[in-house]
């Protein structure tokens, strides 16, 4: 093959890992990081924590509040939030949310809210459609009646032979 061929195809070849990289660096400093446990040396106690009775997880976010998003400015994270009313809000750390709650985290695809009744976590979810989607049916088929002819029209017809001196047939 001719060297601008394998030029062009190392080029994109490089683009590609290029883009890879970049989507998984975004990816990692958008997930939260997973916490190891630091290895101890022989001998040293480490106190232990209990998790406090309070913390309570919701379940279910109050009527008409949904995650429509999270967005990025300069290395702040927004939490996307869309109101009942129908309004939408962009919300970071420490705002608080009318009707909802205090924004603990935002990362990934969800962010996490303080209420009054514990912590909520909301994940970006779409938005319903305002029109009914329609749905494909079968096709049902359609009954023909049969079509009626005279008796004449069954019987054949002799037409007259174009050949000359040919009797008809």
């Amino acid at each position: 093959m001719d060297q601008r061929v394998w030029a062009f195809l190392a080029g994109v070849v490089t683009a590609l890992i290029l883009a890879a990289l970049l989507w998984l660096v975004s990816w990692l400093r958008a997930s939260p990081a997973p916490r190891v446990p630091v290895a101890m040396a022989p001998g040293v106690v480490t106190p232990t924590t209990t998790p406090s009775p309070t913390a309570v997880t919701v379940t279910a976010a109050p009527q008409g509040y949904r995650l429509a998003g999270v967005a990025e400015n300069a290395g702040q994270l927004y939490a996307v939030v869309e109101q009942p009313d129908g309004r939408h809000g962009l919300f970071r750390q420490g705002e608080d949310v009318p009707g909802l709650g205090t924004v603990v985290r935002v990362g990934g695809e969800r962010a996490v809210f303080r209420t009054s009744a514990g912590e909520l976590t909301l994940w970006v979810a779409p938005a319903a459609t305002p029109t009914r989607t329609p749905t494909t049916r079968k096709p049902t088929p359609t009954p023909r009646a049969p079509s009626v002819r005279s008796p004449a029209a069954l019987t054949p017809r002799s037409n007259a032979s174009a050949v000359p001196d040919r009797p008809a047939s």
